[in-house]
């Protein structure tokens, strides 16, 4: 019996709350955090990570799902549940009576457990929607609506009733095909490249991928942000190599386009601040928060508008869909989540790159942007005027020994020779 929820600690709260239940029964069992056996009937109840791969190879012949509609992927945002759902389903294929509880209170309308309440009984399924006050009677209607927060939580925690959200594609397929286009006029180099990544662990559904970028300058001085290659190493590709060597590989495409700056999210810090220096790269940090990307976002999507955003005919069809798959979803109380509905699988990690992108041009970090840092190159201090002329008091402190000089509202300031130092240290 599968016992899945939204993280291993809920998970493992269902278990022992199982564990109670059979305590009451009279029922011999044995229980641990994640398995509870029950020898006698042959069955255990195990609680599983609410991923793609931790539940592979098992067979089922239940499965309970908690806080369905509350699932959350830990690095896109996106819930997961469809997709695992999917998957989850096989192990069930030959127990003509194994049963699949769906247990939530509502988010919105367009995840997985919203859609089959939706649907409501059929001959495969039955649909119970039970407010807090009917499900527990110690409750009141009145007592929850003031211990709400809002309307909104109110009718979602309480009253069962899920509430509208707002699911937006930010980028338009006509911008993406341009920005693709053959004879998209790219221009010349205006600065030397940089390698913006989105790792992975290698032992799950998502690639590892990585992208060379850089501003270029048209014959009529327009600019254009153009990314020169996409490479990606796709699903688990630690049963075949180390993170080494994929470092390697990413360090032999920046080479290859003279990039010295790798920029990357917060996955994976460990391997890539240690592997990439090794060959004399830098690394620079990017968090992928609600904020960041929010922000990354819309400066892709500006960049694509305006006709400044050049991709390459590489793993042109997989960037393509993956753009258009993206998705902008936000609450009614203005939370915001971007992901794509495959990015549990690995469908978005090129998005994710050139997200990072866009991170770090804004950051100054791509020679060439309009928002390139600039680099002072202050000149050399020297001295001016007589000794004569240098201030000398009798505190001895750093200021009584140097001379101001004003010319043309410059202000110089030189150092007094030592030569004509009083004594003291300087």
């Amino acid at each position: 019996i599968v016992i899945m929820s939204h993280s291993l600690a809920a998970g493992r709260d269902v278990l022992r709350r199982v564990s109670m239940m059979l305590t009451d029964l009279g029922v011999d069992h044995e229980a641990t955090a994640d398995k509870i056996a029950i020898p006698s009937r042959g069955v255990e109840f195990r609680n599983y990570a609410p991923n793609l791969v931790s539940f592979l190879g098992i067979t089922a012949v239940a499965i309970f799902l908690d806080e369905l509609a509350h699932w959350r992927d830990s690095d896109s945002g996106a819930n997961p549940s469809r997709e695992i759902l999917a998957r989850l389903l096989p192990t069930m294929a030959t127990v003509p009576e194994a049963r699949l509880l769906l247990v939530s209170s509502p988010a919105g309308f367009d995840d997985v457990h919203a859609e089959k309440v939706t649907q409501g009984d059929t001959s495969e399924q039955c649909v119970s929607v039970v407010p807090s006050w009917e499900g527990n009677p110690t409750l009141t209607e009145e007592g929850c609506r003031r211990d709400a927060t809002d309307e909104t939580a109110f009718l979602r925690e309480y009253a069962a009733q899920p509430q509208e959200t707002k699911t937006l594609k930010p980028f338009v397929r006509d911008d993406v095909e341009h920005a693709l286009a053959r004879d998209f006029d790219r221009g010349r180099p205006a600065g030397k490249r940089v390698v913006c990544a989105d790792p992975s662990s290698g032992t799950g559904g998502d690639a590892f991928a990585w992208l060379v970028a850089g501003w270029n300058q048209r014959a009529d001085g327009t600019r254009v942000l153009c990314v020169d290659w996409l490479e990606a190493e796709r699903g688990k590709w630690a049963h075949r190599k180390g993170g080494a060597e994929v470092c390697a590989a990413l360090a032999a495409d920046a080479k290859r386009f003279g990039a010295d700056l790798v920029t990357t999210d917060q996955r994976e810090t460990l391997l890539m601040t240690t592997e990439l220096p090794r060959h004399g790269l830098k690394v620079e940090v990017f968090a992928h928060t609600t904020e960041s990307k929010t922000t990354a976002v819309e400066r892709l999507q500006l960049l694509l508008s305006e006709g400044q955003l050049a991709l390459p005919q590489r793993e042109g069809n997989r960037i393509k869909k993956q753009l258009l798959d993206f998705q902008q979803t936000e609450t009614r109380t203005g939370l915001k989540r971007f992901a794509s509905r495959q990015s549990a699988a690995g469908g978005d990690d090129l998005v994710a790159a050139l997200l990072t992108l866009m991170m770090a041009d804004a950051a100054g970090l791509l020679e060439g942007s309009p928002n390139a840092r600039t680099r002072r190159k202050d000149p050399k201090p020297r001295m001016v005027g007589e000794p004569s002329q240098w201030a000398s008091t009798s505190g001895g402190g750093i200021l009584d020994r140097v001379k101001v000089e004003q010319r043309s509202g410059c202000v110089t300031i030189g150092r007094r020779p030592r030569s004509q130092f009083d004594g003291g240290s300087f």
